[in-house]
């Protein structure tokens, strides 16, 4: 019986060291002694060479009435965007006008009228002036030149609105809108406007806004590529300062291809 007491004796002993090692152990972890969970060593980033971006070069720009900049830079005039890009136009809502910020041509379209070929005098004396053959482009008007009425896609603005509208037909006499712009000019006004851009006149529609009034003033219209090539001859337009005759409609008809 003695031999069995004192193992128990033993047992009890050993229970409590034990104790008191676990105790003080948590006593050292509480106090920041001891890290059961130190953390894990962050890995060690390569350093490498930070890439230089690359400018990509520009390709060449075209400039209304002007020269092409084949770097890009700035050639003292003002550019359009390239032909996958419509050329800066207006947009028309509800009788006004909001105009995007457009190039201003250097020179209106077109440039300057074929000088007069030089006279010729026959072997009798007789002077002649050779006739100069006027260029043919690939639209005409249709009929005899711009009809003039009221304007209709602004009820509300009535009277206080002018402006020139139409449409461009092709060769069978489908409307045409791809890569087609209408140049309008006068005096202190000048105008780009995409074909296709004012619906209410049909799909290929467009439209140049002039003022919220009625004048008496003179205006040229041509159709135009993107890319600046004249498709038209240059269309007069004069208003009679009249409420009767503030829409003046110009239609383009395709007679060959371009």
């Amino acid at each position: 019986m003695r031999s069995t007491s004192t193992a128990y004796n033993i047992a009890s002993i050993v229970v409590v060291v034990l104790t008191v090692l676990v105790l003080v152990f948590y006593c050292l972890i509480l106090v920041g002694v001891i890290n059961p969970f130190p953390p894990r060593p962050l890995p060690t980033r390569i350093p490498v060479d930070t890439p230089v971006p690359v400018t990509p070069a520009l390709g060449p720009t075209w400039t209304p009435g002007g020269a092409e900049s084949e770097t890009g830079g700035d050639t003292g005039q003002a550019n359009t965007p390239p032909i996958d890009s419509p050329v800066a136009v207006s947009q028309t809502t509800g009788g006004t006008r909001s105009v995007e910020p457009e190039p201003t041509p250097a020179a209106p379209f077109p440039t300057e009228a074929p000088s007069p070929a030089p006279a010729e005098t026959t072997e009798d004396g007789d002077t002649f002036q050779n006739p100069v053959a006027e260029p043919e482009y690939p639209f005409g008007i249709q009929g005899a030149g711009p009809a003039f009425m009221p304007q209709f896609v602004y009820p509300a603005a009535g009277c206080n609105w002018q402006g020139i509208a139409g449409q461009v037909f092709g060769l069978q006499g489908e409307e045409l809108t791809q890569n087609l712009v209408v140049h309008v000019w006068g005096e202190d006004y000048d105008d780009l406007v995409a074909v296709g851009q004012s619906l209410a006149y049909g799909e290929s529609g467009w439209e140049s806004f002039l003022g919220n009034a009625t004048n008496s003033g003179v205006y040229y219209v041509q159709l135009l590529h993107q890319d600046a090539r004249q498709l038209s001859d240059v269309v007069r337009v004069e208003f009679s300062d009249s409420c009767a005759g503030n829409l003046a409609t110009v239609y383009f008809q395709q007679k060959q291809g371009f």
